[in-house]
C-alpha cells in the first residue's frame, strides 16, 4: 500500500502546534545527520549556517535557530538574493507533509542543490543529497519521536 500524506492547508486559520513540534523534530533530526555526518558536508567541505526551506507553507512557528543552525523558509522572490550571498550555491531543503505507512508516520526531508536561478526553479530532489525520514507512533493519545533513518549522500561536483 502507497504511503499516506497528510498536508496541511495553507489557508488554515488555525496553528497546529501539535504539528509544528513534529516538523521543528524532523528538522533538529537532520541537524544531527548533518553534524555526524562532516564527509558528507555541502559543497566544498563546509557546514552550512543556514538551511533554507523550500515550499513550507505548512509549518507556522519555525524557530529561528534549530540545533545551533538558521533556519528560514525560502521564497521564489528570494533566490537570487540569496544565492548571490551564498556565492552561488543554495542548498535548499525539502519539507514534505507528515505521511503513514506501514504502522508509521513519516516526515521526510530531501535536499536539493542550485547554482543558477533557473536550476532553482527546476530543483531535482532526488539527487542523492543528504536525505533524513524521522519517524513517530502515535502513543498515549500524541505523536511520540521513534527514530530518524538517514539516506543518500551529498551532490557530486
Amino acid at each position: 500500500m502507497p504511503a499516506q500524506a497528510f498536508p496541511q492547508s495553507e489557508y488554515s486559520t488555525q496553528r497546529p502546534a501539535a504539528n509544528d513540534s513534529l516538523y521543528i523534530r524532523a528538522i533538529a533530526e537532520y541537524t544531527v545527520a548533518l553534524s555526524k555526518e562532516p564527509q558528507r558536508s555541502i559543497g566544498d567541505n563546509v557546514q552550512p549556517k543556514t538551511l533554507y526551506l523550500a515550499r513550507c507553507t505548512y509549518l507556522f512557528d519555525l524557530p529561528e535557530v534549530i540545533n545551533g543552525y538558521r533556519v528560514m523558509v525560502l521564497w521564489p522572490s528570494q533566490h537570487a538574493r540569496h544565492l548571490k550571498e551564498n556565492n552561488g550555491r543554495l542548498v535548499i531543503l525539502d519539507l514534505l507533509p507528515l505521511a503513514f505507512e506501514n504502522g508509521q508516520f513519516s516526515i521526510d526531508i530531501k535536499q536539493a542543490q542550485a547554482n543558477t536561478l533557473t536550476a532553482l526553479d527546476h530543483l531535482d530532489w532526488n539527487d542523492g543529497g543528504l536525505g533524513v525520514t524521522s519517524f513517530f507512533d502515535f502513543k498515549n493519545g500524541k505523536m511520540v519521536f521513534d527514530h530518524a533513518k538517514v539516506t543518500g549522500a551529498f551532490h557530486k561536483k
